[in-house]
């Protein structure tokens, strides 16, 4: 319940200082435990999937012809172009990507910046690429099987990413830990809640606070008040902070 002043009128909410936000974030980007509330995605994000490009390959590989393995690289190459728009997409990045004319190794600076997967993974691809691209000779069979393996550990390392729909991620909050200053019997702080907003590229970070009543065997003991303070904030993209979140938040993805 909020505070009121004497007239019984509610007292405006204290704003969380920088110093407390400060701690908020170093809070979330400590823990490895945060627990994404989501969804698998009802709808595929391209009409045509990575996985159907990868099928394709796959079929083309077994394929008894000498244009066979031209069309295994095509569709490898697809397959991990398409993986990566759709990265893009889910994070909010795509029309940008396509605005600003990022080229193939933007698109992978940014993937690799937030550890969506390994830095070995991302040179393979590199050098699927280049067969196809810079060599103009007939792939060995052996590099193209190779490409193939390389495409499906990609799609398999970055898949939790796009084939899931996250509302929020929460942070358990120990009550031993003083991230935010509060009054004398007050609540304590027991949980963060972190929303990402990919049209706005921001982060909002709610506040929730622990049980307003203590109870032991069957009796109250202790009644206590939620702070007079405010329940969430914002955190932009120019924000130091944003980057950490979001790799914190894409690793928090990844694990569950």
């Amino acid at each position: 319940m909020d505070r009121k002043n004497t007239k019984g009128k509610d007292l405006p909410k204290r704003r969380i200082t920088m110093e407390e936000k400060e701690k908020l974030i170093k809070h979330i980007l400590k823990r490895k435990d945060g627990i994404p509330s989501w969804g698998y995605r009802e709808e595929p994000i391209f009409e045509i999937t990575p996985k159907d490009f990868l099928k394709f390959a796959k079929s083309d590989l077994k394929i008894k012809a000498k244009r066979s393995s031209i069309n295994v690289l095509s569709n490898v190459k697809r397959a991990i172009d398409s993986q990566i728009d759709s990265i893009l997409f889910v994070l909010g990045y795509l029309k940008q990507s396509k605005k600003d004319k990022w080229n193939f190794p933007k698109k992978i600076e940014f993937v690799n910046s937030l550890g969506i997967t390994s830095p070995n993974i991302l040179k393979k691809i590199n050098g699927v690429r280049n067969l196809l691209e810079h060599e103009y000779k007939h792939p060995l069979k052996e590099k193209v099987e190779d490409a193939i393996d390389v495409a499906e550990l990609f799609l398999n390392a970055s898949d939790e990413i796009v084939n899931k729909e996250v509302d929020h991620v929460f942070i358990e909050v120990s009550t031993n830990k003083r991230l935010i200053k509060i009054r004398e019997g007050n609540t304590s702080l027991s949980t963060l809640n972190l929303y990402y907003d990919s049209k706005k590229h921001l982060f909002k970070i709610e506040l929730e606070w622990s049980s307003l009543i203590i109870i032991k065997k069957g009796k109250i003991v202790s009644s206590r008040k939620i702070p007079n303070i405010e329940k969430d904030f914002v955190v932009e993209e120019n924000d130091q902070n944003f980057h950490p979140l979001l790799k914190k938040y894409i690793e928090f993805i990844k694990k569950n």
